[in-house]
Parts: C-alpha cells; sequence; structure tokens
C-alpha cells in the first residue's frame, strides 16, 4: 500500500517505489489528495526515467498515471463528463492484469461483458481509449506493452453524420432572431467556424487577426483545444461583417449576461432556439454543417482535417461521403496500360 495514514489528522505518508528506490513524502489532505499526490509522483518519477521498466506495472497503476495526464492535457469538459468514467471502467475490468498479460482475448472478454450494458458504439470508443492508454504507456512512458490485435464491435448501419441544410439553417437563424437575439453570433460563429462550443465560449478577441482574416486558436492555462495543438481556422465574409459589429468591451468574444466567460455552454438556449426552428440536433450539429458545406467548396479531406483540427485523420473519414462525386472523381485518377497503344513493345515481357 503506497499510501500510510500519519500520526496527525489529515497527514498521509505517500511512497513510491522506482528503479529499486523507495521515494516518500507527506502530504496533507484527504484520502483521495493523497492519492492523486501519488499518482502525480509516479509519472513525475517515470518521466525521469526512474520507474522500472524490468516488470510492467499493473493496469491499475497505469490508469491512476494516465488520469494524471489526460486530467491535465484533455479540456475540462471532456475529462469531468466522458474520459473519467471510460477510464474508471477500463480500469475495473483490466486493473489486475499487468500491462504484458493483455491480449485479445481479453479484449473480447471485455466486449462480451460491456455490450450487455451499453451500445456497441460506447464499447468502441472505451476501446479508443483503451488503445490511446497502452500508446501513451509504450511510446511516453516507454513501458513493456503486451502486442496484441483491439478488435471493435461491428456497429449496424453506416455512421452518418447529421447536417443542417440551407433552407433548416434558414429556419434556424429565424428562430434565433425571434426567440434569443443575443445569441445569433454565436451561433453564427460556430456554423462558419466549425468550432466546438467549447472554442466559442473561449474565444478571446486576441485569438482574431482581422487583416489576415483568421482565428488563432492558442494553447493556453485556459483553453487546451483537444487535440492538444494549436491551429488556425479562416474568417468568411458573413462571420467577418458580423464579428465587426460586436462591441469588444469584455476579453471574450461571446460573453455571459455578466460579461465573463460563460462557464459551460448554454446547452439550454441552443436546444431552445433547435426547438423553435422544428429541427434536430445539438451544437456539434453545426460543427458537422460546417464540414459539409466545405467540402462542397473545398473537397479536401485533409485540409478539413487541418481546419477541424482532428487529432486523426480517422476521424475528418466520418465525412467522406460527404464529397460530391468522391467515387466517380477518382476513377481514371490512375490509369497506367501495360504498354501504350501501338508500342512497338506491346507483349514483350518487362524485364527484356
Amino acid at each position: 500500500m503506497p499510501i500510510y495514514p500519519g500520526r496527525k489528522p489529515r497527514v498521509w505518508r505517500v511512497t513510491v517505489d522506482a528503479k529499486g528506490k523507495r521515494h516518500e513524502e507527506a502530504f496533507h489532505g484527504t484520502k483521495t489528495e493523497a492519492k492523486e499526490h501519488e499518482a502525480r509522483m509516479r509519472v513525475a518519477l517515470g518521466a525521469r526515467g526512474r520507474l522500472s521498466q524490468r516488470i510492467a506495472p499493473l493496469f491499475s497503476d497505469l490508469a491512476a498515471d494516465y488520469s494524471v495526464h489526460a486530467k491535465a492535457n484533455l479540456a475540462d469538459a471532456t475529462w469531468r463528463k466522458v474520459r473519467v468514467y471510460q477510464v474508471a471502467t477500463l480500469r475495473d475490468f483490466f486493473g489486475r492484469y499487468r500491462l504484458t498479460d493483455l491480449s485479445t482475448e481479453l479484449v473480447d472478454d471485455y466486449k462480451d461483458e460491456r455490450r450487455k450494458a451499453v451500445r456497441p458504439s460506447s464499447v468502441n470508443n472505451e476501446l479508443r481509449v483503451f488503445g490511446t492508454m497502452l500508446r501513451w504507456a509504450r511510446d511516453d512512458r516507454t513501458l513493456p506493452v503486451a502486442e496484441f490485435k483491439i478488435r471493435k464491435l461491428k456497429v449496424s448501419g453506416e455512421r452518418r453524420v447529421h447536417a443542417w441544410t440551407v433552407p433548416e439553417l434558414a429556419k434556424l437563424y429565424a428562430a434565433a432572431a425571434k426567440e434569443d437575439p443575443a445569441f445569433v453570433p454565436m451561433i453564427e460563429f460556430l456554423l462558419n467556424t466549425g468550432c466546438r462550443k467549447g472554442e466559442a465560449i473561449a474565444a478571446e478577441w486576441t485569438w482574431l487577426d482581422d487583416r489576415r482574416r483568421l482565428l488563432s486558436i492558442p494553447v493556453t492555462d485556459l483553453w487546451r483545444p483537444k487535440s492538444g495543438k494549436p491551429r488556425e481556422v479562416p474568417v468568411g465574409d458573413a462571420l467577418a461583417r458580423t464579428l465587426a459589429k460586436l462591441p469588444r468591451t469584455s476579453r471574450h468574444m461571446f460573453p455571459n449576461f455578466h460579461g465573463d466567460r460563460f462557464a459551460e455552454f448554454p446547452n439550454k438556449r441552443f436546444a431552445a432556439v433547435v426547438d423553435a426552428a422544428g429541427l434536430t440536433g445539438g451544437p456539434h450539429t453545426c460543427r458537422h454543417t460546417y464540414a459539409s458545406h466545405f467540402l462542397r467548396a473545398v473537397p479536401d479531406l485533409f485540409e478539413l482535417a487541418r481546419v477541424l483540427g482532428h487529432s486523426h485523420v480517422r476521424i475528418t473519414e466520418l465525412y467522406t461521403h460527404l464529397l460530391p462525386g468522391h467515387l466517380e472523381r477518382s476513377r481514371n485518377a490512375v490509369n497506367l496500360p501495360a504498354f501504350p497503344e501501338n508500342s512497338p513493345d506491346r507483349g514483350q515481357s518487362v524485364d527484356a
């Protein structure tokens, strides 16, 4: 047990064994806080190369270390509302196994158990986090990890994203202008940048370059993009005109009624507008709508991935079906005959 009660109330002896040496510190706080401190100690010792790599750690230990890493690097809402529960679920099942004991068979057992409780798509999301944790252990922590295949569950039907059409957008704007006029600029921002809702409430005027017509989304202490990397988003004519009319009395582009940053995205206000328009969808539908209209004008998935800030191209592949005539356009992209017509070499071997 790495945490022992101290002699005084709310004092804990936190110990970490690394590379044959025991490191011990006194910690003042609750037991839960002491456990978090112990996990941070293990991360710090591992980052300095002191963690022993001769014996693979238990997955439960990895989960504790990864939680510290994820909490520091993911958006706060992503960690609190999603990732913390996914990591806990994985830890409960795989926690007693060492990283070198993990296998495809264990993953299959996990799938069989979880599919009784949640949808196949949710199980696949948990498995994606599982793979991310193992890659972090192997690549960032240089820990020994078993090599095995993580097979996802089959999900019936092709996953298609829902995007609003131009007539539906007209209904959305009309409803917003009637129900919540002050909310219209933020909706227009989401639809014309493809930004996530967290980026909208975090957006500051310092991010906007009026001359270059670019929105530079940084990585700061107050805001960390989901991918963990900064990016630039083009600002079109329509949005530029809207932003030019907004007052700049707050550091934030879209402050709350008190002039401060929203603590969380106003989901109820957005839902009320969508309901009034007779539509279905949430704030993320704005992002899908941006992607849909982007690809009609610029049929380039790689460029879309850069603008949306996707961490992996497989996420952008959700929009492949939106590419206009993508299969037809590729039919003759590569058309190399063995020999040109009427060539004197036609019929001879390549090595001749």
